[in-house]
């Protein structure tokens, strides 16, 4: 089950970046004795939302549309009955059947533990969502890649154990747009970068994905380049994360850094350069596409260039 969340931050979430529980005053329920006629609006409704969610889903250019497209081993089948979702993957290395189900202002799904394809389905699913409600694709990403590691006062996104049974139920609130300001204090502190560890003399490269940050790193102890990127404005919480990262990697030279460090600003010493680019060449691959959206970069190359 940890591990399954973990995804949430160092795994799925920080791929698709690269290419997140209302109060339950707010669900809808019906009750035993209303009508015929708020029964059959109830149910409209119902396959409003959900059939809204399907189609986004399944559009073009959708985390699972492009998972179809770039996966020829594997045959994907999805339908849509009634209030439920249904996909079933059949290949040679991605198997299994995974329901979605409508439960008043949420999508609900219970996966086997450690199911790592389940997991990856219900995130497409919280995209679409995402997609259907007309919110921001990227702070969605960083909303999910926060679930399971921070404590959100604002729980859409909840994963509940069910260690009894073996498995984990997945809920996801779709009745309307989110509150994203938890995702303001969220950086790249020791908790994001648990499955990071210190450089060595081998080259390593490292994604990681958490509210409005970012950072990619690739080389070793002697020679890399961190970056970190931030949605929207740059704060100090690129600041803060640029901290963490370089603790956490111990690349030569990283005491000097930590020593001398201030702010965000361009800095070149014998042992490491700051930058803050701009233009897609000096970005690395996994950024290219985001170039000229609304990251903001800071680049720190430790070693001889």
């Amino acid at each position: 089950m940890k591990n399954i969340k973990r995804l949430f931050a160092s795994g799925i979430a920080a791929m698709m970046l690269m290419g997140t529980i209302f109060p339950c005053g707010n669900e809808k329920m019906l009750s035993p004795f209303t009508g015929n006629a708020f029964v059959v609006e109830a149910q409209e409704a119902n396959s409003s939302m959900m059939q809204g969610v399907y189609n986004a889903f399944l559009s073009e250019g959708s985390d699972y549309d492009d998972l179809k497209k770039s996966d020829p081993y594997t045959e994907y089948k999805e339908s849509l009955s009634g209030d439920k979702i249904t996909v079933t993957a059949t290949g040679e290395y991605i198997n299994g059947t995974w329901q979605f189900s409508r439960q008043g202002d949420y999508i609900v799904a219970t996966i086997t533990d450690d199911d790592f394809y389940g997991a990856m389905m219900f995130q497409y699913v919280c995209t679409a969502v995402g997609q259907y409600l007309g919110m921001d694709k990227h702070l969605m990403f960083g909303y999910i890649a926060a679930v399971g590691i921070k404590k959100l006062s604002k729980e859409y996104i909840t994963i509940t154990d069910n260690a009894a049974n073996g498995t984990t139920e997945y809920k996801v609130y779709a009745g309307g747009k989110y509150d994203f300001s938890d995702l303001n204090k969220i950086y790249l502190d020791k908790d994001a970068l648990s499955d990071v560890h210190p450089l060595k003399k081998n080259d390593i490269n490292n994604i990681v994905n958490i509210g409005k940050i970012s950072m990619y790193s690739f080389g070793n102890r002697n020679s890399v380049d961190i970056v970190i990127a931030e949605y929207g404005k740059q704060t100090s919480l690129s600041k803060k994360s640029l901290i963490s990262a370089v603790k956490k990697l111990k690349p030569a030279g990283y005491k000097t850094f930590l020593k001398n460090f201030k702010k965000l600003s361009r800095q070149k010493t014998d042992e490491y350069t700051v930058s803050l680019p701009t233009a897609k060449k000096n970005l690395p691959e996994v950024f290219r596409n985001e170039s000229g959206s609304k990251y903001k970069y800071v680049k720190v190359h430790f070693g001889k260039k």
